[in-house]
C-alpha cells in the first residue's frame, strides 16, 4: 500500500499527471486493479497492481487510445519492496514515454548521432547514450541505430547488470474491465422499462423465457451485446410470468466453472431451471459441452455420466437415494456415476451464435436461440426512459460505502452529447455500440473537470 501512494504521489509531482479513476480488470498478467492518470493533452499512464499489492505493469496510452486498449506496456519482472525502486521505475517512464527531447534526436549526412545536444559518432557509444537516458528499450535502440537487438544488448550489459529492477517493455493488450460501482444498478434501472421499437426483440425473448419456464423447452441461448436488458428480462418473466422464485425454482450460475462443478452444479439442481450468466468457460471444454449436451437432450430421459475414480456407483438409483449416497460421510468429496437432469437451462453470453457454434454445433440443436443486438439509437431510446434514476458511484469508498457523485444535470449534459449526431456520427464510433459503462465514464471524465471530456468519450467507447 506504501508503494502504491508513492507511485501515485510521484505522478502527480513529477509528471503533471491526474489521477482520474481506479478499475479493476483482466488481462494476460491477470486480475489486477489499476489507477489510470492523464495529463492535459490526453496522454495517459495507468499502473496496475495484483492482488498482493505488487506493482506489476504500467500501461501508456497515446492521446487517442482507448483506456482499454493500451499502446504499450512496461511489464515489471520484481516484486518491489523498497519503496526507494518506485523512482527509478517511473524515472524510466516518463523518460520513455514523455521526454520530447528524443525528438530533438538524428543521424546526420556523415553518420554523426546527436542526441539531446550531444554528437557521437561511434554506434555503440550513440547506444550507451541513449540507454543511458532511458529513452528508448534496447529493441528500439537497435531500429535506431539499425543493429541487432543482441548486439545493443551487448553493448548496454553493464549499465543493465546495474539494474535494481528488471522491467521489459511489450505491445499493449485488451483490458476486460469489471464491472463500475453503480453500473449494475444502473444497468438494472435501464433494462427494467418497457420500449417502443427495441421491445419487440425483448417481447419475443419473453415469449422464449416463458417456455422454459412452463416447461415447454428445454433451454433456450440468449446472445448479443452487454447491457441492454438480457439478464433482467430472463429473471423478470421466471419470476412475473411464470411464477417462479429464484433458489427454489431456477438458479443463477455466474463466472467461470469447470467440467468438475458444472456436473456437481447440475446434479444439486437437477429439477430446476439453471441459468448460465456470462459463464463462457462452458462452451470452452469438451467435458462440459458433453454434460450440456446429456442434460439437454431430446429423450424422454436425459441421464448424465461421469465415470472417474472419485465417482460412486448411483446407476439403478432413484435421485432420492442417490442424494443420501452422496451425503455420506465417505462419499464427501464423491460425486454420483451417473444422475436424470430433468430441469431446464438458459444460457445468456455476449459471445456470438457463430463463437459457439465452431465449440459444438449440436449442442445449439438442443437450444431456441435469440440474439439481442441493439443499434445505438435503440439504446440511447431504453436510456433515456431512466435519465431521472441513474446513480453514479466514485470507485473510492467512504466507511465500506460507495461514495454517491451523482450530479443530474451534469448526467442530462453528459447524455444529451452520447445521443447527439456530433456523437453517434463521428467515425470514431464505427463498429462500437453503447451501453450504460460508456455513461459511466463519460460522466467521470466531466465530473472530474476535464475540459476535453468530449474527446475522452471516444476513448471509454
Amino acid at each position: 500500500m506504501l508503494i502504491n501512494k508513492i507511485s501515485g504521489r510521484y505522478l502527480k509531482k513529477a509528471g503533471n499527471f491526474i489521477y482520474l479513476y481506479t478499475k479493476n480488470f483482466t488481462n494476460n498478467l491477470g486480475n489486477l486493479t489499476g489507477q489510470l492518470f492523464v495529463k492535459d493533452n490526453g496522454e495517459a499512464i495507468q499502473t496496475n497492481w495484483n492482488t498482493n499489492n505488487q506493482l506489476v505493469s504500467i500501461s501508456y496510452y497515446g492521446e487517442n487510445d482507448n483506456f482499454d486498449f493500451p499502446a504499450k506496456e512496461l511489464i515489471i519482472k520484481d516484486n518491489i519492496k523498497d519503496p526507494s525502486d518506485i523512482g527509478e521505475i517511473f524515472r524510466k517512464v516518463i523518460n520513455l514515454w514523455f521526454n520530447k527531447d528524443i525528438k530533438e534526436s538524428y543521424i546526420n549526412e556523415a553518420g554523426e548521432y546527436t542526441i539531446g545536444g550531444e554528437t557521437y559518432t561511434d554506434k555503440a557509444e550513440a547506444a550507451k547514450a541513449l540507454y543511458a537516458k532511458k529513452w528508448m528499450s534496447i529493441e528500439n535502440i537497435a531500429k535506431y541505430l539499425q543493429l541487432d537487438t543482441e548486439e545493443v544488448s551487448k553493448i548496454v550489459e553493464e549499465e543493465s547488470s546495474e539494474e535494481n529492477v528488471k522491467i521489459k517493455i511489450e505491445d499493449g493488450v485488451k483490458q476486460e474491465d469489471e464491472i463500475l460501482p453503480g453500473e449494475k444498478e444502473n444497468e438494472e434501472k435501464l433494462e427494467n422499462v418497457q420500449y417502443a421499437d427495441p421491445d419487440k426483440i425483448f417481447e419475443e425473448l419473453e415469449t422464449y423465457v416463458k417456455l422454459v419456464g412452463d416447461g415447454l423447452s428445454t433451454a433456450l441461448l440468449i446472445t448479443g451485446q452487454g447491457g441492454v436488458g438480457k439478464s433482467f428480462t430472463v429473471k423478470n418473466t421466471l419470476e412475473k410470468k411464470c411464477g417462479l422464485v429464484e433458489g427454489k425454482d431456477f438458479i443463477i450460475q455466474k463466472g467461470g466453472i469447470t467440467p468438475a462443478g458444472l456436473y456437481n452444479f447440475l446434479f444439486r439442481n437437477y429439477d430446476k431451471i439453471v441459468i448460465f450468466d456470462d459463464s463462457d468457460s462452458v462452451f470452452n471444454d469438451i467435458d462440459s459441452l458433453n454434460i450440456l449436451k446429456g442434460a439437454l437432450d431430446t429423450d424422454p430421459i436425459r441421464k448424465i455420466s461421469w465415470q472417474n475414480m472419485l465417482a460412486f456407483q448411483s446407476d439403478g438409483m432413484t435421485h432420492e437415494e442417490i442424494e443420501i449416497e452422496a451425503n455420506k460421510k465417505q462419499n464427501a468429496r464423491k460425486h454420483p456415476s451417473s444422475f436424470t437432469f430433468v430441469g431446464g437451462a438458459i444460457f445468456i453470453s455476449n459471445k456470438t451464435r457463430e463463437f459457439i457454434a465452431k465449440k459444438d454445433d449440436a449442442l445449439l440443436t438442443r437450444c431456441n436461440i435469440i440474439d439481442i443486438t441493439l443499434s445505438s439509437q435503440g439504446i440511447i431510446k431504453r436510456m433515456a426512459s431512466v435519465l431521472n434514476f441513474i446513480k453514479i458511484y466514485a470507485t473510492k469508498q467512504e466507511n465500506g460505502r460507495p461514495i454517491d457523485i451523482t450530479k443530474p444535470e451534469m448526467i442530462k449534459e453528459v447524455f444529451d452529447y452520447l445521443k447527439s449526431d456530433d456523437f453517434l456520427k463521428d467515425p470514431r464510433l464505427k463498429g462500437k455500440t453503447l451501453n450504460f459503462r460508456v455513461l459511466n465514464k463519460v460522466y467521470i471524465f466531466k465530473y472530474a473537470g476535464y475540459k476535453n471530456w468530449k474527446e475522452l468519450a471516444f476513448r471509454a467507447v
